[in-house]
């Protein structure tokens, strides 16, 4: 069943919106903000009483040196409500830029430790979705702009009923002021415009590494490897650090709009209430209700596995079906893999494998049935010490635009065992191309984040992923699908290598081509999320079943395979 967005009320946003505000910017936030409304409503007001106050002290009889220095005093104290309110505004305003870059942190931490079930969900798309509008969408949208328009609407009502009093000595002076003023806002407005376009190559440059790494960090395809191999840290000190540069960026176009950001007096305050509903909609329907999706707490799990021996994992009466979905993906599943046992799983596309492979891995929670490992419910079991225990390559390779060494590793800089990095990159076949580039191992992948980054291969891509399940040396192995794209000699030689570094691991390997499974201790055909057959390679071929049906049909492939083995031989 779809859930649905929850609503609150306007009272319960503002609450909540300036509860996160404080937690970020601390109660240093409404000094600011303070002076900010009390000099934005009596600038407006004392320019307008200016006027007819000369006017009747030049009428008067006084003396001309002292008028002069009355209103000298006055238009002195005129200018200095206006620096209050420009330094303030500007003060206010980065304070709430800067929460919202905060405030995505939270977003984005958000999106790597919940979970991954409701993340992968059309319902969690789309709650993402909205809390990105809600996020990304600037300074007068989404919750910034919401928290902006607070002290607009307060100096705008106030405004509203102070000069409501004064209505009946309003003059032409007060209309060539408001004219006068919005010509000059306007020229100065150009002139950052000007600015800003002629910078626009390097805004364009920072938001491009920004939404690169949102995109990576958001995408469920990414969210098992970054889950299983800790990436989290990786992300967010990137994030920062593009945030950090984009604050730069934003701070020089701030300056160049400093003079020119005076409070738009021309807002009437029913556009201001509509907008200001807007966003309370947005708010509403976006970015906490997002926050509040899919949260898990690993709080009080209190039971442990134990750490890096080889584990048996066992599912009693396991069934799954993806929310929205009436048909089970898994149905009343029984297995138990052995310890130390090498267990091929296979069947056609569609399956239920790699939504099997989820369940085991714990990304997935059972609708029904239990998985246990070593006998511990893996439910009480803490995410992170769990995951620590799998190495996996998925069918979606996942490479990051990060140094080759971080992307074997997954771990910061200071963390790398460089000799256990390259060990790993020698047994995966990979060391001499990776030392034969100047930068060695620091080499950045792709060229999203480096005009240096570098392309592998896909058969290159794959023995990073080796790599990669290499350094981790976690005690249980699954590969799922991971050589999909392969021809099948290729995907065969590659099943061996993986084969190879399998001893006295629990392995699990998954692929609809059976050329690969032969060496595995057990074999389990897969149909419509049930097990159909199950046994070695030989009593499955002789039982005559499903599984021989499907070899022999795929058996010009390994003839295929065993001719071009002699043929090598031969030379």
């Amino acid at each position: 069943m779809v859930e649905k967005n929850k609503k609150y009320s306007i009272i319960n946003n503002l609450i909540y919106s300036y509860k996160n505000l404080i937690k970020y910017e601390g109660k240093r936030y409404f000094v600011p903000t303070f002076f900010y409304i009390i000099s934005g409503i009596a600038f407006p007001f004392m320019a307008i009483l200016l006027p007819s106050e000369a006017v009747k002290l030049l009428s008067g009889r006084g003396n001309k040196l002292h008028i002069f220095l009355i209103l000298s005093v006055y238009i002195l104290f005129l200018l200095l409500v206006k620096y209050i309110y420009f330094i303030t505004k500007e003060v206010s305003d980065d304070m709430l830029f800067f929460f919202r870059s905060d405030f995505f942190e939270e977003v984005i931490n958000h999106i790597l430790h919940m979970n991954y079930e409701k993340f992968e969900s059309s319902d969690g798309q789309r709650k993402l979705s909205a809390a990105q509008r809600a996020i990304y969408e600037g300074e007068s949208q989404g919750i910034e702009g919401l928290l902006n328009r607070v002290p607009v609407l307060i100096i705008n009502t106030m405004g509203l009923i102070i000069y409501s009093f004064i209505a009946a000595d309003i003059n032409m002076f007060i209309f060539a002021f408001i004219f006068l003023s919005t010509v000059i806002v306007s020229f100065l407005n150009l002139r950052a415009g000007k600015w800003q376009n002629e910078h626009r190559k390097e805004s364009e440059k920072l938001f491009n590494k920004f939404k690169y790494l949102r995109d990576e960090s958001i995408a469920s395809k990414n969210g098992k490897d970054i889950r299983l191999y800790g990436l989290k840290d990786w992300f967010l000190n990137s994030f920062n650090d593009v945030m950090k540069s984009y604050g730069v960026f934003q701070r020089k176009l701030r300056g160049k709009y400093f003079t020119a950001s005076t409070a738009d007096k021309i807002l009437t305050l029913i556009r201001d209430g509509a907008v200001y509903g807007y966003l309370i909609y947005e708010m509403m329907n976006g970015c906490r209700d997002f926050l509040e999706f899919g949260c898990i707490s690993d709080d009080l799990k209190d039971a442990h596995v134990n750490k890096g021996a080889i584990h048996k994992i066992k599912l009693e009466n396991v069934s799954y079906k993806y929310h929205g979905d009436s048909k089970y993906a898994i149905k009343h599943l029984n297995l138990t893999i052995h310890k130390g046992e090498k267990l091929a799983l296979v069947g056609m596309n569609g399956a239920g494998k790699t939504t099997l492979v989820k369940l085991i891995c714990g990304l997935y929670k059972p609708t029904e049935g239990k998985i246990y490992i070593d006998g511990i419910d893996i439910s009480k079991v803490n995410r992170k010490e769990y995951f620590n225990e799998f190495a996996v390559v998925f069918q979606d390779v996942s490479a990051f635009a990060f140094s080759i060494a971080s992307n074997v590793t997954c771990r910061k800089d200071s963390d790398i065992d460089q000799e256990r990095m390259e060990n790993s990159l020698k047994n995966a076949g990979l060391f001499d191309k990776v030392n034969n580039y100047p930068k060695k191992a620091d080499t950045i992948l792709l060229k999203e984040l480096s005009e240096d980054g570098v392309d592998f291969s896909g058969g290159e891509m794959q023995k990073l992923m080796l790599a990669r399940a290499l350094y981790k040396d976690a005690p249980v192995i699954i590969l799922d699908e991971p050589t999909a794209a392969l021809d099948p000699i290729a995907e065969s030689e590659m099943y061996d290598k993986y084969a190879s570094f399998a001893e006295n691991k629990t392995s699990i390997f998954i692929s609809h081509r059976l050329s690969s499974t032969r060496f595995c201790d057990r074999i389990i055909l897969f149909e419509n999320g049930e097990i159909v057959e199950e046994g070695t390679h030989e009593s499955l071929i002789k039982k005559n079943g499903k599984y021989a049906h499907m070899f022999e049909v795929q058996s010009h492939y390994y003839k295929e395979e065993e001719c071009d083995k002699d043929e090598a031989a031969i030379q």
